[in-house]
């Protein structure tokens, strides 16, 4: 999966988005995660990224957040931490957010910039209470 699209799974809350995105976190070496619902472009650098980092994920983005989500993906990833020299990344990407993010428009196509995963029904269906 390396350097292939960044993956946007999406789904209703309580889905499992987050933890399919863990479970794909299995089979890397470097994973570092992101809190989407502030992202900024300092939530990057406040992370745990390191120049070894090949899987990044950008958990529960709120939709306003998603153009900046989406331009630094386009822009690519350049991590600037605090009192070191600035270094640039290309891990594989995976975002999370819930599906009213299909209901607004960005300066560009969603489809156009991930590759998108639905999850129409919670992985664990057993732990969802009424």
């Amino acid at each position: 999966m390396k350097n292939a699209k960044p993956i946007l799974i999406i789904g209703e809350p309580e889905t499992g988005k987050t933890y399919l995105a863990k479970k794909v976190a299995g089979s890397y070496k470097a994973v570092a995660y992101v809190n989407g619902w502030k992202f900024d472009e300092s939530s990057i650098n406040k992370s745990t990224v390191t120049p070894d980092t090949d899987l990044l994920i950008i958990d529960d983005v709120h939709w306003v957040r998603m153009p900046k989500v989406m331009k630094a993906i386009k822009d690519g990833v350049t991590v600037c931490p605090k009192f070191k020299d600035p270094f640039r990344i290309s891990p594989q990407i995976i975002v999370t957010s819930d599906s009213s993010i299909l209901d607004h428009k960005y300066p560009e196509s969603l489809a156009d910039v991930f590759s998108i995963v639905k999850i129409e029904t919670p992985i664990f269906p057993i732990l969802q209470t009424s």
